[in-house]
């Protein structure tokens, strides 16, 4: 295992490096200050190095030319860390095939499409600035990555977007203004817990489809999106102990049947507390604090669904009471 230093001199930049025979796994390419203005692909044939940059003053610009500032295809065990990528026309990293990559504490802006995308499973994207992107911060189609304390604002597209992968956790995000959902979720087996999504231009959490089933959302700040806080259209969804204030449309809205809303923080949004949509039927809304929802704290137009132990401010009517009760 070796140290390659590479410059913004060094013949054939960051790519010619990764790309030579000398280059092994377990190298690291230590990439000095500086802005390198290129498209870096990492081949199939080099699994296990690490791309590091010095600082964050290691950029990689794509001055609107170049599609990709990295591209992972069918590598194990790469690193990407810590740089800075900007002004590219299609995605800043994206993780083509195998897995287990880590794309750690870069600063991504001003790239066309989105900011990192996954084609891939097991990967873990952790500690990441991305903003004011013309698509999603995070786009996912694999299953079983994790998705940890990245900040995603002020994106065209979905703070994070799950658009075809299973079994995969997204925890200890920032997703704050995006111009769409703060999170999408196309996949089973989501795990999303402890995560803060305030001020999206839709909704803070979209569990979206028939094939989103067992999503568990639970521990998580949502607040002051335009759409509902948390919006759920597949089945044996669990929304636990998180804190939905002050949505401009339902604090959770439900389309889907045999879900549990249980022990959830709900006060202040603008299209009921909890709303049950015909056609919902067999859900469980149990322990939940309900206050100050216009205009009431629950609405219920689905069929055998259960309310037990639900606390509510004394001066709301509901079509549901407080006590156990079956429709």
């Amino acid at each position: 295992m070796a140290i390659i230093n590479v410059n913004p001199a060094t013949p054939g930049g960051i790519n010619g490096v990764v790309n030579a025979p000398t280059t092994q796994p377990g190298d690291v390419i230590l990439v000095e200050n500086g802005v390198y203005r290129e498209s870096v692909t990492v081949p199939s044939t080099k699994s296990n190095i690490r791309i590091v940059a010095a600082d964050e003053n290691a950029v990689l610009e794509g001055d609107n030319g170049f599609p990709n500032a990295f591209t992972l295809n069918n590598v194990t065990g790469v690193e990407i860390n810590g740089f800075t990528i900007r002004e590219y026309t299609n995605i800043g990293i994206q993780v083509n095939g195998n897995g287990f990559n880590r794309l750690v504490g870069n600063k991504l802006r001003q790239i066309g499409g989105d900011g990192i995308q996954l084609n891939s499973n097991g990967n873990l994207v952790y500690t990441n600035d991305v903003s004011r992107l013309n698509g999603d911060g995070v786009e996912v189609n694999g299953n079983s990555n994790w998705i940890v304390k990245n900040e995603i604002s002020g994106n065209k597209g979905n703070g994070i977007n799950n658009l075809a992968g299973n079994n995969n956790t997204i925890t200890q995000n920032f997703l704050v203004g995006n111009n769409r959902n703060g999170m999408l979720i196309n996949g089973s087996n989501s795990l999303i817990v402890k995560n803060h999504l305030h001020q999206n231009m839709l909704n803070g959490v979209f569990v979206a489809g028939v094939s989103s089933v067992n999503t568990v959302i639970v521990d998580n700040s949502i607040s002051e999106n335009r759409g509902d806080g948390v919006l759920i259209e597949s089945d044996n969804a669990f929304v636990g102990n998180n804190s939905i204030l002050k949505n401009r449309q339902s604090g959770v809205e439900l389309s889907s049947d045999f879900s549990i809303i249980e022990g959830n923080e709900i006060e202040n949004n603008k299209d009921f507390g909890i709303k049950i949509n015909s056609g919902a039927d067999k859900n469980l809304i149990l322990r939940n604090q309900l206050c100050d929802n216009q205009p009431s704290n629950i609405k219920n137009n689905g069929a055998n669904n259960n309310f037990v132990n639900n606390s509510e401010c004394k001066d709301q009517s509901n079509d549901e009471s407080s006590d156990e009760s079956s429709d």
